[in-house]
């Protein structure tokens, strides 16, 4: 087995342990994307635009249903809130 691969396999795993640490274990491989992707770019309080997470190289191959739908559950989750009633309202992460 070559060393990058054993390398990727050992930073898959502190990546599991600290998701698990944080409660987000459980989370599907595009609700995590997502809230990663929203934390990367979004600002405390302004959060971040639908438009910008779309545009994050994490969702950027991510099928249109399938982003709302994380998106959805992250909210309904209380991992991340919007902001605003608008339909153009920003979203931000609300874990610490």
């Amino acid at each position: 087995m070559s060393r990058e691969l054993m390398r990727i396999a050992d930073l898959r795993q502190l990546l599991r342990d600290m998701e698990r640490d944080l409660g987000l274990g459980e989370l599907s491989r595009p609700e995590a994307d997502v809230l990663y992707a929203a934390a990367q770019k979004g600002d405390a309080s302004a959060g971040v635009t639908l438009v910008e997470l779309q545009d994050h190289p994490l969702l950027k191959d991510m099928p249109r249903a399938t982003f709302f739908r994380a998106l959805r559950n992250l909210v309904d989750l209380g991992l991340m809130k919007k902001l605003g009633d608008e339909k153009r309202a920003g979203y931000s992460v609300t874990i610490d």
